[in-house]
């Protein structure tokens, strides 16, 4: 009679029912029952035996892992990232977080949801029960914060994969924006209050974000080498009061050239308008406080003007300008103050009156070099 092999690994019993029960110690030393029961000891021993194998392969993973719910986890992603995001990020994070994404919209609850149980199904009818609330723009950034949540869960180890795979979710097609010509700067200017028309020039012309144009001093212009440099920016916190940080990226940080004329303009604001002490701000309101909000005359401006253009928008058009005159991507990126190419390509923006223009001469260089052919 052959002895009975002494078990190595796990430990399998018989149960009343007659099934057979499994489980094993974890490298935590915590006992892991098998999710289920088995019909025969053989099944149970085989289940052991892959255990086993995935754990001498390094690949074993806790059962235990995405217990934890979608609610806690990202009360927990909230509080890692709270000093690597910028405050106004933060903010629009949580705001998000707590009132879309972990909201009950009745037939989806992600927020009651282990993580485990979160399907690529699952995300799919959460972001068309969004959609159906909240604008396109909105439900495609809450879905972005969503997967960076379970993308940080799956670097946790947390998940085997991020459940958030819906395809162009992420992305929303940019809407033709009427970017404002040369000849509609100088409209807008005529209009324009003699304390704010350097403002107005100055974002035409070097692009700079609106918080990082109303949050230069004195100090960060050189009018003899004439550059600017943007180190900081404002940021507004909903019910606090305004502060001063870093640009929106790392690349924000940047020293630019500003062209003469706007360097003339500049002079005679600096002059009128701007206390002589280095910290000054540049631009202030009638009151010599910090510019928020852009002020009546800004509306009736566009009102008189019928345009629908924002102040953003002239952002747009510093970037068109430059790209105009020949820049490339990398050197677009850094004006600009992007981090990423794509962010560099939206003002990239080709005009009508441009395109006939390479149109024109394009057909005289090829007028060269190319014989006419007669129509037989």
């Amino acid at each position: 009679m052959s002895k009975r092999t002494r078990r190595t690994f796990g430990y399998v019993r018989k149960l009343p029912s007659g099934k057979y029960q499994a489980s094993y110690l974890s490298p935590t030393s915590e006992r892991v029952q098998a999710p289920k029961t088995f019909t025969s000891k053989l099944e149970a021993d085989s289940w052991l035996s892959e255990i086993r194998t995935d754990l001498n392969r390094g690949k074993w993973k806790d059962p235990n892992n995405g217990s934890i719910t979608l609610n806690d986890y990202a009360e927990k992603f909230l509080e890692h990232n709270k000093n690597r995001l910028a405050p106004r990020t933060f903010q629009d994070y949580s705001l998000h977080i707590n009132n879309r994404i972990l909201t009950n919209y009745g037939s989806i609850y992600l927020g009651k949801l282990e993580l485990r149980q979160i399907s690529p199904q699952t995300i799919k009818q959460w972001y068309k029960t969004l959609q159906e609330n909240h604008t396109e723009t909105i439900a495609s950034y809450c879905y972005r914060i969503l997967r960076a949540i379970l993308n940080e869960a799956l670097r946790d180890e947390l998940l085997d994969s991020n459940p958030c795979k819906l395809r162009g979710a992420s992305h929303i097609k940019s809407k033709r924006r009427n970017i404002p010509t040369i000849t509609q700067i100088v409209e807008l200017l005529e209009l324009t209050p003699e304390r704010y028309k350097t403002a107005v020039l100055f974002a035409a012309v070097s692009g700079l974000r609106k918080g990082e144009l109303f949050a230069l001093r004195r100090c960060d212009v050189d009018l003899e080498m004439q550059t600017v440099k943007v180190e900081r920016a404002q940021v507004k916190l909903s019910n606090k009061p305004l502060i001063y940080g870093e640009p929106k990226t790392e690349a924000g940080k940047r020293t630019i050239s500003l062209p003469q004329i706007l360097i003339n303009d500049l002079k005679l604001h600096l002059s009128l308008f701007t206390k002589n002490e280095p910290e000054a701000l540049i631009f202030t309101t009638e009151l010599e406080t910090p510019i928020l909000t852009l002020g009546k005359w800004w509306i009736k401006a566009r009102k008189k003007l019928n345009v629908s253009y924002t102040w953003h928008d002239l952002r747009h058009t510093a970037g068109v300008l430059t790209g105009l005159q020949g820049a490339t991507l990398a050197e677009l990126k850094y004006r600009l103050g992007h981090s990423s190419a794509q962010a560099a390509l939206l003002y990239q923006h080709a005009t009508m009156d441009r395109d006939k223009e390479l149109t024109v001469n394009l057909d005289k260089k090829l007028s060269n070099v190319i014989p006419f052919r007669k129509a037989v």
